[in-house]
């Protein structure tokens, strides 16, 4: 039984006993707040509890992103959401999992979670709309990378997905001005640099425009290597 389902029968067990024995209405009060002080120190030592055991599991979150194990760190942001549905970081870490699986309905759904809570979460913007990238939903991300720039117009990430995705619906020079956006803010990004060459060198012949897209992917793996490495740092 719950500590707040036990202290209204403690309540009433000390009441029937004082009146029994003739006790003051002022001692009934005072040991009434005995009991109510007590029951507060059981919640306050659950919620403790609770936390430490939450602090825990997103440490755990932490360790398997940091060695890719993606299964594991859902299967332990689900534990997570158990004891906190209400927790955007462990929905956040959930979504980015869930996305390097290549799950990208189930992300973005998390990800949404995560909006729902705490709708200035750039983080999951951002994230959110690179898994609308993956399934072909080019317009959803223009728009999501613009949510996300309303919040940061210098976000270099999002000026550049959004150049990518603008691409892909032929909206040519808007793309490659988000994209030197992005570049003007990050020059040294290597996948901004291949987001844009990309871009700049579509009208090439398609075996060029191979070659380009070769570079790309091998820019993207570096990124995400990179990016990897930083997954620990980022809880």
């Amino acid at each position: 039984m719950k500590s707040s389902q036990i202290f209204p029968l403690r309540v009433g067990v000390v009441c029937a006993t004082l009146i029994a024995t003739g006790f003051t209405s002022v001692d009934v009060q005072a040991l009434v707040s005995d009991a109510k002080s007590e029951n507060h120190s059981l919640v306050a030592q659950g919620l403790v509890e609770q936390a430490r055991m939450a602090d825990d599991l997103l440490r755990q979150v932490s360790e398997f992103l940091g060695v890719c194990d993606y299964q594991e760190a859902i299967a332990t942001c689900d534990r997570l959401l158990k004891l906190e549905p209400n927790s955007f970081m462990a929905w956040y870490w959930r979504g980015y999992a869930l996305s390097h699986i290549e799950r990208y309905e189930d992300a973005i759904a998390s990800f949404d979670r995560v909006l729902k809570i705490k709708p200035n979460h750039i983080l999951a913007l951002k994230d959110k709309s690179k898994a609308l990238y993956n399934l072909k939903r080019y317009s959803a991300v223009v728009e999501t990378c613009d949510r996300a720039l309303n919040l940061n117009a210098e976000d270099y990430q999002a000026w550049s997905w959004r150049g990518l995705a603008l691409y892909r619906l032929n909206r040519t020079t808007e793309a490659i001005a988000s994209l030197e956006k992005a570049k003007k803010i990050k020059p040294d990004d290597l996948e901004t640099s291949g987001f844009l060459t990309l871009v700049q060198n579509s009208g090439r012949s398609s075996t060029e425009l191979v070659a380009s897209r070769e570079q790309l992917v091998a820019l993207q793996n570096e990124t995400r290597t990179a990016q990897q490495q930083l997954t620990a740092t980022r809880v």
